[in-house]
């Protein structure tokens, strides 16, 4: 596969024109990228983006004709949009910040609403996680704007509710969590074909109700929304199932156990999270495992052997994702 990438490149940099095969083999690996996000090491990922990112740029130096342009712009806004996510997954915020405005900007330069929408989306991901809910809510408000039905409304919707859930307003966190249901009822002509990182699904959305809830500190709804979320990917067949979102769910059920003090079903759930291969072990499962750590802290477990285990458990984790992430010096 690498082989063949390397050919296709080549024989897009050499070439006076553009082949219209070229910019469709371009659009395929894009999907291709977008499903194989679930179960891939980030840092493998963002080298094959790079490089697609890399290619489109050269097919745009070749051509001047809008029609030939614009896939070219969409694929870049694509690409750019993964690239912010895997950047984020590996600890790399102000990058993903970077990638994600890239994406904006050129899917404005085409005037696609779904590729607009799905960058205010990350946008508003980056900034909830950053702690600024407030603007990330705005940020999701903006993209709603254009994107009302189908499955980047779905997720500006959860989006949305994560962040309004940070703020502590339960009642708009529930009306996000109900929207996004009722956009999903509708079709994005531009992503839902794509599939995988472009695709919110159902199990997805019941993830971050469950991450919703337990930021509003409701742990009985946020464990049946995370029970719901893994039993939804458990259905998904293991090459398409977003790992992340599993081992994400154990996590969050861990917290939420914690709130009802059953420490022996969240320290169950903990060893579920330490099962997940080292390199996929993101930024988002590592804050994560943080708040198991800082949910034991503020209960009154002083002296607990369970309360120790998972504190514990956490700091392993943590202490091996974080050694994994480390990108060589020499790496761009």
């Amino acid at each position: 596969m690498g082989a063949a990438e390397d050919a296709a490149d080549h024989s897009s940099n050499v070439a006076n024109y553009i082949d219209s095969e070229a910019i469709e083999a371009l659009a395929e690996r894009v999907g291709i990228y977008a499903r194989q996000y679930a179960a891939t090491p980030p840092l493998e990922l963002f080298y094959n983006l790079r490089k697609l990112r890399d290619s489109a740029d050269r097919l745009l130096e070749h051509t001047h004709a809008p029609g030939q342009q614009e896939p070219l712009y969409l694929i870049l806004s694509q690409t750019s949009a993964l690239l912010a996510g895997v950047s984020f997954d590996l600890g790399v915020s102000d990058a993903a910040t970077e990638h994600a405005r890239a994406a904006h900007t050129y899917g404005k330069l085409i005037n696609n609403v779904s590729a607009m929408g799905l960058a205010r989306a990350i946008q508003a991901t980056l900034a909830f996680w950053a702690g600024e809910p407030s603007r990330g809510a705005r940020l999701a408000e903006v993209g709603l704007e254009g994107s009302t039905v189908g499955t980047i409304a779905v997720r500006l919707h959860a989006v949305s509710a994560r962040c309004f859930a940070l703020m502590g307003e339960a009642t708009a966190t529930k009306r996000a969590l109900a929207a996004a249901e009722d956009a999903r009822t509708g079709i994005d002509e531009t992503y839902d074909s794509l599939g995988g990182e472009f695709v919110f699904s159902p199990a997805r959305t019941a993830f971050c109700a469950g991450a919703a809830y337990l930021a509003l500190g409701d742990g009985d709804a946020a464990a049946r929304a995370a029970r719901s979320a893994l039993d939804l990917y458990a259905s998904v067949s293991a090459d398409q199932r977003w790992y992340g979102g599993v081992y994400g769910a154990h996590a969050d059920l861990a917290a939420a156990r914690i709130y009802s003090d059953d420490l022996a079903d969240a320290a169950d759930h903990m060893e579920q999270l330490l099962l997940a291969p080292v390199g996929l072990r993101t930024s988002r499962l590592v804050q994560r495992a943080r708040r198991v750590q800082t949910t034991v802290a503020g209960r009154r477990y002083r002296g607990s052997p369970a309360a120790a285990r998972l504190t514990g458990q956490a700091e392993a984790f943590v202490a091996d994702a974080t050694a994994a992430r480390a990108l060589p010096s020499s790496s761009p």
